[in-house]
């Protein structure tokens, strides 16, 4: 608080420029970086607005510090949570194997929970399934099905999975 005279000539610029670029900023909604969700990404994103009028450099710079210090650092329980989840549906279909898409179809679809939610409210994707269960052990297997070779997921590969976080 002693020396505030020294960031006078800032402050000076900063206002400045906010003043000068201030419909830009307006009507700005930027593309934010996949990996922010909620809370983050509303804070990022007039930060990255004006790293996109800045440009330069800035725009893919504070999109790496965004993911860096706020991105998909999700706590352990969303796994565990997507677990239960999958758990929950494979009992529902009465099924040992079920491709991606319908396993993220079934996700988009369970209200209480952030899967229709997640890509900007386009819904989980397979690449993000396998994201998020990849640090579990569980990959994805092309799967016959009828005359279509879908890539999906065995039951049996959520069993340990399954045992360790949720029994």
């Amino acid at each position: 608080s002693d020396r505030t005279d020294d960031f006078n000539a800032l402050n000076s610029k900063a206002c400045r420029w906010a003043i000068d670029h201030l419909e830009a900023l307006r009507c700005a909604d930027p593309e934010l970086p996949d990996g922010l969700h909620d809370r983050a990404a509303d804070n990022w994103r007039p930060l990255t607005a004006i790293a996109d009028i800045a440009d330069d450099h800035w725009p893919k710079t504070s999109r790496k510090v965004a993911v860096g210090l706020s991105g998909d650092k999700e706590d352990p329980s969303l796994r565990v949570q997507l677990l239960a989840d999958i758990r929950s549906i494979f009992n529902a279909q009465g099924e040992n194997r079920l491709p991606s898409k319908k396993l993220c179809q079934a996700l988009g679809k369970m209200e209480d929970r952030r899967w229709g939610g997640w890509n900007k409210n386009s819904g989980i994707e397979p690449r993000d399934l396998a994201n998020l269960l990849d640090p579990f052990g569980i990959k994805p297997h092309t799967m016959r099905i009828d005359d279509k070779t879908p890539r999906g997921y065995l039951l049996k590969d959520f069993e340990d999975a399954f045992q360790r976080y949720l029994d």
